[in-house]
């Protein structure tokens, strides 16, 4: 009996240590079950919160990417210009930067030769006769136009090479605004000139009406000219030389073969039509630039809200340093007042006053074209100079000045030789009267002989605007440009008064005076053209005083 009850005492311990071990392992399970469950709730949690933390960070590196983006967008459209303007080297550069100023400056000489080609064939002598007695105010009206393309390359140009890009699209408006101003005053001015000027010359009452029909559509629609000469200079100041030359191949193809034949052959309007085909050729580009620059396509986005506001002073500095260009166009048209008188009276004695005109007519236009190449490659030198001035770089600046002589050097000669061996092949073109064939062919080899130094002259006087000398810009200007025609024209005239001819020889005598000046220019002022680079200045400020002194 003890021996059962011992043993289910046992059994009975047994039991209970094993139901409490069972307990144990269940309470164990279970805790082990609850952390796993727990630790696994938690990882979903913080894995949660890391994704959540992870959207929140990729969020924040989209926009700070988007505004690099933006960043990059704007500096690689600064880099661009920087490029254009600094970053080929200096041969390339002026490459570039010349081929629109090219088309355009041959573009607008052809606009003279083709008007005089189509009046003749539908005129006749008396037309051409016409087109050399309104040469001068029509030099005037193109004047302004230049002035405002070199005072907005310029001057944008320098911006840009000074960094200081948020002034230009103001700029841009107030030009475009004095544009407008001009364009209603200069006509007021001009056109009661008109007809006293042309009696002055010696023309008929016919000759008198044909010219003012010419030069009122002519004026009146001057400021259509000035906004796209101003507007292609915006382009060139950004380096968009291939666009600038592009507009005016097109409207000079839509005035030659278009504009004109329409109106002159077509119509019959007479003078008045040669100038507005001129005009509708120009207003079709110039509409086309406007919208293009104002919806932003460019770098430099003005915007219509500018019209409203005051004038920047940049723009004044603009118009400020562009004089002496101003003064250099002028100085081509008013020494040709002078002469075209004395031409006139020379030729009245002679008795051969239409065929001197006429033949005057094909000279002044050939002289024209001739130089207008020069004209063109300056255009190109002098936003790259303005860039390299502001950025005090004088070594860049010299090679393109030196690079610039050369090209339009090698031109002029070749149009010299040219002229020279086959002057009479040239005056065909215009005419067939044997006369007028004659006195053509002869003028033309005296106007030509020394057209080879214009560049120097030129050039020079560009280099001077790109260094913001201006007070020694406009003396040169003045004295190259301005005196030497009239005073050598006088001269002759009071030595040979019944030989028109030999009045031709004041070209000659001008491109001697005004080379041999601008030497002496470059000798005195330009004396870092000629030294190597480390002797250049790194800091460099030529002030109006200096100049002075």
């Amino acid at each position: 009996m003890s021996v059962s009850s011992d043993s289910s005492s046992s059994i009975d311990i047994s039991e209970s240590l094993t139901t409490n071990l069972n307990e144990q392992n269940d309470s164990t399970g279970n805790n082990e079950i609850n952390n796993s469950c727990y630790s696994l709730t938690k990882q979903e949690s913080s894995s949660n919160e890391f994704s959540e933390s992870h959207e929140d960070r990729n969020d924040v590196s989209d926009k700070i990417k988007s505004g690099n983006e933006s960043d990059d967008n704007a500096n690689n459209c600064h880099d661009n210009e920087q490029y254009k303007l600094g970053g080929r080297s200096p041969f390339s550069t002026i490459c570039h930067l010349m081929i629109g100023p090219l088309i355009s400056q041959i573009s607008q000489s052809c606009y003279g030769l083709m008007d005089s080609f189509w009046v003749s064939k539908s005129i006749g002598q008396k037309g051409m006769t016409v087109m050399s007695l309104i040469i001068i105010i029509d030099f005037i009206n193109i004047a302004f136009a230049q002035f405002f393309n070199v005072a907005m390359s310029a001057r944008i140009s320098y911006l840009l090479g000074q960094n200081n890009k948020k002034e230009c699209a103001q700029v841009v408006v107030d030009i475009l605004r004095i544009c407008i101003i001009v364009g209603i005053i200069l006509p007021l001015i001009l056109i009661p000139c008109v007809k006293p000027m042309i009696k002055w010359y010696g023309g008929n009452e016919e000759i008198i009406s044909m010219a003012f029909e010419y030069l009122v559509v002519s004026l009146c629609c001057g400021m259509i000219n000035y906004t796209y000469l101003s507007l292609c200079g915006l382009l060139q100041a950004m380096g968009n030389s291939m666009i600038y030359g592009l507009c005016h191949l097109t409207s000079s193809c839509l005035n030659m073969f278009i504009f004109d034949p329409l109106f002159l052959l077509g119509f019959k309007t007479g003078m008045w039509g040669v100038s507005l085909a001129t005009a509708l050729s120009n207003m079709c580009p110039m509409l086309f630039l406007f919208i293009c620059i104002f919806c932003g396509k460019f770098t430099i986005k003005p915007k219509f809200s500018s019209y409203l506001m005051k004038f920047n002073m940049n723009s004044f500095d603009a118009l400020r340093v562009s004089i002496s260009q101003f003064i250099s166009n002028l100085a081509t048209s008013l020494p040709v007042l002078l002469l075209s008188k004395l031409l006139s009276k020379s030729a009245t004695n002679a008795g051969i006053y239409i065929e001197i005109m006429a033949a005057w007519n094909v000279c002044d236009r050939l002289y024209t074209f001739a130089i207008c190449i020069c004209n063109g490659l300056n255009q190109g030198f002098l936003p790259a100079a303005s860039y390299a001035f502001g950025q005090n770089n004088l070594s860049r600046l010299s090679k393109m000045y030196f690079i610039t002589i050369g090209m339009g050097t090698i031109w002029t000669t070749f149009v010299c030789i040219l002229i020279e061996t086959i002057p009479h092949h040239f005056a065909r073109i215009w005419g067939s009267d044997p006369h007028y064939l004659e006195v053509t062919s002869k003028s033309l080899r005296i106007q030509f002989i020394a057209c080879m130094a214009n560049q120097v002259v030129l050039t020079t006087t560009a280099c001077l605007q790109s260094m913001k000398m201006v007070i020694l810009s406009i003396i040169n200007s003045v004295i190259t440009m301005l005196v030497p025609i009239p005073l050598f024209s006088l001269i002759i005239f009071n030595v040979w008064k019944n030989d028109p001819i030999k009045l031709m020889y004041s070209f000659v005598a001008h491109d001697a005076w005004a080379l041999l000046f601008s030497i002496g220019i470059i000798i005195i002022k330009l004396r870092f053209l000629w030294k190597s680079p480390e002797k250049i200045p790194i800091n460099i400020e030529i002030h109006d005083d200096e100049i002075k002194s």
